[in-house]
């Protein structure tokens, strides 16, 4: 791939590592600064660096503000990716949709062959899914905007929204059931100090723990979806690739929802 393209990473933590070195990897120059002054240079210093791609990897509540900050200098001439949760609530995500910019979100899991058995198996017709979500959470969003975000998604991904849905629990204790003509849709997530998703779609389990994974008593091995997602966003940078499908307006519904049932679970 040809390295005409430079990209801004806003975040040295964890996951603008993972971002950087996938950016690296498709040829793209990177740039990459943080918030924290001490993690590498700043940010604020070099807002208005040339580049094609803007990614913002950092802490969710500072994620309107940077981009935010981005867009002032950069406007619709640039491409952003922002990590999940996009923001904190409806009114920031209304506020940045309405600017018309090409945003993506970290939404990786849409590209899991893994999840996707899920799709495969809804397919022909009724079905019962249930899910249990086991994972450390950013206890400013708390579990249900942060790692439960990816499946909250997951079902509106392949199904749309639900003809309605009942919510229990708190932000980071929750039971979620979603209504759909064909079936039922449940997600329950509590908060953990490790990592592990359980599922049953009609009847046929599945596990990972971020590093294993099996479905129906089988071992399986998925691809790298954080890669994926990145190389879509850099093809589509290049003019080479429609719109990628982890773009802000496809995921309208699901933090629409996703907003609804944080709200219901502090009342």
């Amino acid at each position: 791939m040809p390295g005409s393209l430079k990209a801004l990473v806003v975040g040295c933590g964890y996951m603008g590592k993972i971002h950087s070195a996938n950016l690296r990897k498709l040829g793209v120059e990177v740039f990459q600064f943080d918030v924290v002054k001490e993690k590498c240079e700043s940010y604020l210093e070099n807002l208005a660096h040339p580049a094609d791609i803007l990614v913002i990897a950092t802490p969710i509540e500072t994620h309107y503000r940077i981009f935010s900050e981005l867009y002032e200098i950069h406007g619709n001439e640039a491409i952003y990716f922002i990590e999940k949760p996009v923001v904190d609530n409806s009114g920031k995500f209304r506020k940045i949709l309405e600017t018309g910019a090409d945003i993506f979100v970290g939404h990786q899991l849409r590209y899991s062959m893994f999840y996707g058995m899920i799709r495969k198996e809804i397919e022909s017709g009724s079905f019962d899914v249930e899910m249990e979500i086991r994972s450390p959470s950013d206890p400013r969003a708390g579990l249900i905007l942060d790692t439960g975000i990816h499946f909250v998604d997951l079902p509106i991904y392949y199904l749309g929204s639900p003809e309605s849905f009942e919510a229990r629990g708190n932000r980071n204790s929750f039971d979620l059931i979603l209504h759909y003509n064909q079936g039922v849709w449940r997600i329950r997530g509590e908060l953990k100090d490790y990592y592990r998703i359980d599922f049953s779609v009609n009847g046929k389990k599945g596990v990972s723990d971020g590093i294993s994974m099996s479905f129906d008593g089988r071992e399986f091995r998925d691809l790298d979806f954080y890669y994926e997602e990145m190389k879509d966003v850099v093809l589509y940078a290049m003019g080479e690739r429609k719109r990628p499908r982890i773009s802000l307006e496809s995921l309208m519904k699901t933090y629409e929802l996703a907003f609804e049932v944080a709200e219901k679970m502090l009342s």
